[in-house]
């Protein structure tokens, strides 16, 4: 298979997975840690200062977000979320090895796979599926439907794009840029096709941007996820978008631990 390949999502994404011998708690610091803890999650959703909440020792993640930046980009929306995992086995108390690495890394390349994801509906008390539909594309053009990609042994870089149909903004096409150093790996995503509320147009090509970072401690996986997005606010649609964005956060994560629960990673 080619290492460029083609398939579905929505959001500018990038993912990066770092693995290091440290606890979550040691890596957090002892308030965001307490707090995490006691809640599982942390989400912030800003329109005006867009100050994160999450700042860490990674020296890495910092580039991750300027790349966000890339163009005449000026985002309205910010939505920050991190999530704690714990690992319950006590035999896989510690980092991945690159074999499991191998096999999430294929599982995250696997966008067919978000598919009918859910997230719980706060406003509606009940749960609601985001993408009705994702699968793998062979160009942004053609939007042929292919199989999603699988890798024998993690590449440095690789192209994915994928067609996707959302409750909220309908059918749209994404492209993902995977890249692993050895260390990390990451995915860029961003949104290749005018997102629509209906049938207003509020996102323009490529201003709907995400980051989400997992970081494997040896006691749990925390998973970041950052997202911005350069959208007309609307009267009286501000709080159902944000409501939208957050939504997706806990999507994807639920995505991410599924996929990690089939692998049994931990």
């Amino acid at each position: 298979m080619k290492r460029n390949v083609i398939c579905v999502v929505l959001l500018f994404l990038t993912v990066s997975f770092k693995g290091f011998s440290k606890t979550s708690g040691e890596f957090l610091g002892k308030e965001l840690y307490e707090k995490i803890s006691s809640q599982g999650k942390i989400t912030s959703v800003q329109t005006k200062k867009m100050d994160r909440f999450f700042n860490t020792q990674d020296e890495k993640l910092t580039p991750l977000i300027q790349s966000m930046f890339e163009g005449k980009f000026q985002p309205t929306v910010m939505v920050e979320s991190l999530y704690l995992y714990k690992k319950t086995n006590p035999n896989n108390q510690r980092p991945l090895n690159e074999t499991e690495k191998n096999r999430l890394f294929n599982r995250l390349t696997a966008l067919s796979t978000l598919t009918g994801i859910q997230y719980y509906s706060a406003s509606r008390k009940t749960m609601r599926t985001l993408y009705e539909v994702s699968y793998c594309i062979d160009h942004p053009e053609s939007r042929k439907k292919i199989p999603d990609p699988f890798f024998q042994g993690i590449p440095n870089s690789v192209t994915v794009y994928a067609f996707q149909k959302d409750l909220t903004f309908g059918e749209n096409v994404y492209t993902y840029r995977f890249q692993y150093d050895g260390e990390n790996f990451s995915f860029l995503q961003r949104n290749e096709t005018v997102m629509k509320y209906g049938f207003v147009p509020i996102i323009d090509k490529g201003n709907l941007r995400s980051l989400v970072v997992l970081y494997d401690c040896d006691d749990a996986l925390l998973v970041y996820i950052l997202s911005y997005a350069q959208v007309a606010l609307l009267p009286g649609m501000e709080a159902k978008i944000k409501d939208s964005f957050g939504n997706r956060a806990d999507a994807l994560y639920n995505w991410l631990v599924g996929s990690i629960k089939k692998e049994m990673l931990f």
